[in-house]
């Protein structure tokens, strides 16, 4: 949906300034000076206080019972821990991460997880497409189904759930920090990876080393955005 200015502020050079909000087709305006304005303000804005978003969060959307949050996070160079070993700068592409956090019984749970890659160089949008891969301990079905596996990583998760929530951003930072295990192997179709005798995410990692470009082809599109998500989110659907 595009954004609508509701509210504008004109200061003019004789000292004057022009308030102007807009609602439902009706405008509002008020003048007053620049000194009054400046130290009305000055005195509002020291009071004001606004939550602390987490980290690379794009959308906190709220439910009787539920959180969603969806952040997003540009390419980055890692390193991977696979099957015990530690593989330096590893490219890992532009992902969305959405996180789910419900009320049972008084205790919040992490109750969904999902991660989905994004074309590097479309702008944030709602409606932009998202397509899957295999990350470490994931999984998923083209019935739409998937899943997210802790693993070793769990309790870690459960100190940042419990904690502040302007600390959410470090989900995805655990997840990607964690090990990618063998067990979860990646349906990938791609020509530009060698696919020899070793399992299938060790060759994607060897490969993402060397080229600092990662394969959209080899992804599966979803026909999925943030906006459906949303959606099925507020229908208790997601």
């Amino acid at each position: 949906m595009e954004k609508q200015n509701l509210f504008d502020i004109k200061v003019f050079s004789n000292g004057e300034v022009l308030l102007q909000s807009k609602k439902d087709g009706v405008t509002q305006s008020k003048t007053t000076t620049l000194q009054y304005f400046l130290s009305t303000f000055g005195q509002s804005f020291s009071t004001f206080e606004t939550p602390i978003l987490p980290t690379n969060c794009r959308k906190i959307i709220k439910s009787s019972n539920a959180e969603l949050y969806i952040f997003e996070y540009p390419p980055s160079v890692r390193s991977i821990i696979y099957d015990g070993e530690t593989y330096d700068n590893v490219y890992c592409p532009r992902a969305i991460f959405v996180v789910k956090i419900a009320n049972n019984g008084g205790r919040r749970i992490m109750s969904k997880t999902d991660i989905f890659l994004v074309d590097p160089l479309v702008p944030f949008n709602e409606n932009m497409n998202l397509y899957r891969w295999c990350f470490n301990n994931y999984n998923y079905y083209k019935d739409g189904r998937s899943y997210i596996c802790w693993g070793s990583a769990n309790d870690s998760y459960e100190n940042i759930l419990n904690g502040n929530t302007a600390n959410y951003g470090a989900f995805f930072n655990l997840y990607m920090s964690s090990m990618f295990n063998n067990h979860l192997e990646p349906d990938i179709s791609y020509s530009g990876i060698k696919q020899e005798t070793r399992e299938r995410m060790l060759n994607v990692i060897l490969h993402l080393q060397t080229e600092k470009t990662f394969p959209m082809s080899a992804t599966y599109d979803v026909h999925d955005t943030v906006s459906t998500i949303i959606a099925r989110f507020k229908e208790g659907s997601y």
